[in-house]
């Protein structure tokens, strides 16, 4: 119909970091990503390190191929999950979810996962919110998206498995003096 107004919504198109801007649009961003993001970290974890990893572990009997098999199956899982066509991305989701794994299995609970993925997750949305100049952004999956700066992050995780071992073993060996 000439001169009807038509709202439409559409996701905002990948733009990368473009410059340091703080608008309107930023703070409601900010707000959303300290109000939400433990939310759906949290799910994730339950989903992933609660859920599937022990239910795949139990298909196999012994104890180290079940931990391997529920580590791989919960990590593709979730990676998966996160929709990346990227190579790069898949993996990086892969060894995050694998690393988080690993620290609910030492650690021996949920809480040292959430804790990291809420971190990661709040760290990543705010740097991308503030460095979008004002504007709203949105995580670019699409193929050649990722590259090897991932591996930087990557070892980054695999970093905190080692910190969250080596507390552990030191948390034990004070406890049982």
């Amino acid at each position: 119909m000439p001169g009807s107004v038509s709202w439409r919504w559409s996701r905002p198109t990948p733009r990368g970091w473009t410059a340091f801007g703080v608008t309107g649009t930023t703070v409601g961003m900010l707000v959303i990503i300290v109000l939400s993001t433990h939310v759906q970290a949290v799910g994730e974890e339950l989903m992933f390190r609660s859920a599937v990893l022990p239910a795949a572990a139990s298909w196999v009997r012994a104890v180290r191929p079940a931990l391997v098999v529920g580590l791989v199956v919960s990590g593709l899982g979730f990676a998966v999950v996160h929709r990346s066509a990227d190579p790069w991305l898949f993996g990086y989701y892969t060894v995050v979810a694998i690393s988080t794994g690993l620290m609910a299995i030492i650690s021996r609970g949920i809480e040292v996962p959430v804790a990291f993925h809420v971190a990661n997750n709040v760290l990543f949305t705010t740097v991308n919110t503030v460095m979008a100049d004002g504007e709203a952004f949105a995580i670019d999956r699409s193929s050649d998206s990722g590259d090897a700066s991932l591996l930087i992050l990557g070892a980054v995780n695999i970093a905190m498995v080692v910190l969250v071992w080596l507390h552990e073993r030191r948390a034990r060996a004070v406890s049982s003096r």
